[in-house]
């Protein structure tokens, strides 16, 4: 019966320390040749890639005073705003930058009611019942045209944040872009 273990055959020979030596010495000497040989061709793909390095980084200089031209161009793009509205109180009666001419012909029947009251007043002796109408009406017109004047300036004002932020957004769109 054959034996269930088996032997491994014969070690292999070793190499004598002389032998590896030279081996190292040689195999040095190959990567020596070849790192030499890496460092010609390096210094070559230098000298050829020289021009086209130069010449890329004129076209970077290029790209940067573009993008200071884009910068002006941006700040110019900015978008106009108007000024504020006023928002100091109108004369009693007067008309108002862009309003209707059927309301300014309602104030001056206004006037001429408040005026007809008080000569009534007048020619009766007792004008009580006239300055109290013209108390309210001017009370009236001073609460309203304050808060025409809050309304109109509340108006411009989110108008020009909205169109500032919507400028905001597209130079801030645009400034990625260019930087990808």
């Amino acid at each position: 019966m054959p034996d269930p273990v088996q032997t491994p055959d014969a070690p292999p020979e070793r190499a004598s320390f002389g032998d590896l030596a030279t081996q190292i010495a040689g195999t040095r000497e190959q990567l020596l040749d070849a790192r030499r040989n890496e460092e010609r061709v390096l210094e070559k793909q230098a000298t050829t890639q020289v021009p086209q390095i130069e010449r890329a980084k004129t076209q970077l200089g290029a790209i940067s005073a573009e993008g200071t031209a884009r910068t002006t161009t941006l700040e110019a793009a900015k978008p106009e705003t108007t000024p504020p509205p006023s928002r100091k109180l109108t004369e009693f009666l007067s008309p108002v930058q862009g309003e209707s001419p059927e309301a300014s012909v309602l104030k001056m029947i206004q006037g001429l009611g408040l005026l007809a009251g008080s000569i009534g007043g007048l020619a009766r002796g007792d004008a009580r019942g006239a300055l109290a109408g013209l108390k309210g009406a001017l009370a009236g017109w001073s609460e309203g045209d304050a808060a025409r004047a809050d309304r109109a300036f509340k108006d411009w004002q989110a108008k020009t944040d909205a169109a500032l932020a919507k400028w905001r957004v597209e130079a801030e769109s645009y400034d990625r872009w260019f930087n990808n």
